[in-house]
């Protein structure tokens, strides 16, 4: 029955006519009223999201929905009831709107990255500060949240929401040998921690108060929404103890695993109790979500459907800091709620919206209004608001209005062999309306390298793809998404069998008819980038081309970056082989830098004047390597980050790459 009245209200406004206005009003401030065929294809594509976000307030009183008006993200405010004006918060010039979430009825708070150069004891270096920013709805004014702590990278993580404070929200640092990183339920191997803090910060001043700190071994902590501590974590460095120390009557070790070089677990959130945690393994005799009790330390698998639960990512409900629901990906993403009314409520919103999967963003307190992203295989996402007690679901927002009705290109997954016999996926999109092949073919090899592609809206892919080209989005051995062991074959092989697996790839389509011709180009972003240099080298014959975007020249140098005693050194590790046991031959063989003279492809690198994830001067060097040939081009993006954060960094780079491939790969 409760399916049938939703789909009597499916995709009708019946939000207050002032609100509807008002969200017509944010989509013709950035021009998507206007026909798509009125735009150049970079501007259909390379157009940052119109909404990408969508909050309900707590007590359901305001909407936030992400929103991109001048190009950049931002935040448009509608207050539910349509009695108020919308409001926008953009960023300042120097900055960038990462995440929106609420902090309180009265509060929203954003995430703020600013690029910023800093004297540091090894000279100057480049830095993303991310910083919470709280907006007050009765002054709208805004307040930098843990002001009077300064010094480091990222400050946006949130412990608890303090529930029965709504004025305050609970942080902590740890603070190590050379770096400090959040923790809670995002552990970090913090070398040598000095001091774990936590702090209750005031929404309307934004500082901080130390509600209570721990030195020597503890570098991080467990608390549930109100603020009660439950569980410390500790880890020694000289001996490498880890250890989970139940709070909840006294101080008693519930866990421990001597010798651990990397951390056994993170703690993904509480179970349904406050003596149970759910934990996510990684190690050689677990893996997946656990529940680990902290009465006696009992461990037992976290199933669902009688299955147990791999190692996926899990979210909770922020009013109780319970473990709701665990993510994957198969050709989407897909939430699995496990809690009511959350499950109930997923399945009906997807019957009714007939999306191929359906996201719960936000949902009010009472849990009776509740905000949805709607997905569906190669097309922009869909926003929605749902009113339980009506029942009734008001479109609120999309991904690319513009969009809407156009025909896109269809996104399908394959299957290929590699060389070893190793059985491998992807994704490929064809051009809109075009038969199955041959077809002109282009590569995109995705970044991570621990991340995948799936049959979601790509702008890059449909940007490409609706020039006439085969888009070959291939998952490599070492992409997630398929398993361990799909992911451990990667380990080694970072220029090695995974570069084969993107060859092979080609390969397959190829003799599979798809593909026109033997040559074909390669364009990949970050590790991608890297990817589509290292291809050219391990398939002279078949690169006619490629484009680098943010991309890795020297992985040696990237890695020799972070703290040796760290985890992120420890990971990259698993990924390039021991920086420190690799023979000069193997180093030269994982470098592009160093083999700059081997090219033979048309080269077109691009890449942020900011990006901090990987500098700019890894496409420099490269250029200063290139710079003389004549079928080689470099190209800065000013004022941009590793993710390309801005319309005018998507059409710069869009502009460029079609133009390159026209050049360098027509399809006809």
């Amino acid at each position: 029955m409760m399916i049938k009245k939703l789909m009597q209200f499916a995709r009708q406004r019946v939000l207050p006519k002032r609100v509807v206005q008002a969200l017509c009003w944010t989509a013709a401030s950035i021009g998507v009223c206007a026909a798509a065929s009125a735009q150049t294809v970079p501007e259909k594509f390379g157009t940052m999201p119109a909404t990408w976000s969508a909050q309900v307030s707590p007590n359901g009183a305001h909407l936030a929905l992400g929103c991109s008006p001048t190009g950049v993200r931002g935040v448009c405010i509608y207050e539910l009831d349509g009695t108020a004006k919308p409001r926008l918060i953009l960023p300042p010039e120097e900055g960038r709107i990462q995440n929106v979430l609420w902090g309180s009825d009265d509060y929203l708070i954003y995430e703020l990255e600013t690029f910023e150069r800093l004297n540091t004891s090894s000279g100057l270096r480049d830095y993303n500060i991310r910083r919470m920013v709280s907006y007050s709805l009765k002054t709208e004014k805004t307040a930098i949240l843990l002001k009077n702590v300064g010094g480091f990278a990222d400050l946006t993580y949130i412990e608890s929401r303090l529930v029965n404070d709504p004025g305050k929200i609970q942080s902590s640092i740890s603070f190590g040998s050379g770096t400090s990183e959040s923790t809670g339920s995002r552990l970090n191997k913090s070398a040598g921690a000095k001091s774990f803090i936590v702090y209750d910060v005031d929404l309307k001043s934004g500082q901080a108060k130390v509600k209570e700190s721990f030195s020597g071994d503890t570098f991080g902590a467990v608390y549930d929404a109100s603020g009660e501590r439950l569980a410390l974590l500790d880890w020694n460095p000289k001996n490498q103890n880890f250890e989970v120390i139940s709070t909840l009557d006294g101080r008693k070790t519930v866990f421990q695993e001597p010798d651990a070089q990397l951390l056994p677990f993170y703690v993904a959130g509480l179970g349904d109790s406050k003596e149970s945690l759910i934990v996510s393994f990684d190690d050689e005799t677990r893996y997946g979500l656990y529940h680990l009790s902290l009465l006696d330390g009992a461990i037992s698998e976290v199933t669902y459907n009688e299955e147990h639960i791999g190692r996926v990512a899990t979210f909770q409900d922020p009013f109780t800091n319970e473990v709701i629901g665990y993510r994957y990906t198969d050709d989407l993403r897909q939430d699995v709620y496990i809690s009511a009314p959350f499950d109930q409520i997923a399945q009906e919103t997807k019957d009714a919206l007939q999306a191929d999967s359906v996201i719960l963003t936000s949902w009010s307190k009472d849990r009776t209004l509740f905000t949805i992203r709607a997905i569906t295989a190669g097309r922009p996402d869909q926003f929605f608001l749902y009113d339980l007690e009506e029942p009734s679901i008001s479109p609120i927002g999309g991904e690319a209005p513009w969009l809407e009705g156009e025909p896109l290109g269809q996104v399908q997954s394959f299957e290929y062999a590699a060389r070893d016999g190793m059985t491998l996926y992807g994704y490929m999109t064809t051009p809109p309306g075009a038969s199955e092949g041959p077809l002109p073919m282009v590569l995109l090899p995705h970044g991570g390298p621990e991340a995948r592609d799936t049959a979601h809206y790509d702008w890059l892919a449909q940007a490409i793809a609706s020039q006439g080209y085969l888009v070959l989005q291939p998952n490599f051995r070492g992409s997630a998404g398929y398993g361990q062991a799909y992911r451990d074959a990667g380990f080694g092989e970072f220029g090695g069998k995974m570069i084969e697996d993107i060859v092979d790839a080609a390969k397959w389509a190829q003799g599979a008819g798809l593909a026109a011709g033997d040559e074909y180009c390669v364009i990949g972003a970050s590790y991608g980038g890297y990817a589509a240099m290292m291809t050219d080298l391990h398939d002279p014959q078949g690169v006619q081309c490629l484009v680098s975007i943010n991309g890795v020249s020297n992985p040696s140098s990237l890695v020799g970056s972070y703290d040796r005693d760290g985890i992120g050194f420890a990971y990259w590790e698993q990924y390039m082989g021991d920086q420190y046991k690799l023979s000069d031959d193997a180093r030269t063989a994982m470098t592009p830098l160093d083999r700059s003279g081997e090219f033979t492809a048309a080269m077109l690198l691009m890449h942020g004047r900011e990006d901090t994830v990987v500098p700019v001067s890894q496409s420099r060097a490269m250029n200063r390597k290139l710079e003389s040939q004549s079928n080689f081009r470099y190209a800065e993006i000013d004022g941009d980050d590793h993710f390309l954060s801005s319309t005018d960094s998507r059409l710069q780079v869009l502009t460029e790459t079609l133009s390159f491939l026209e050049m360098h790969h027509p399809v006809d």
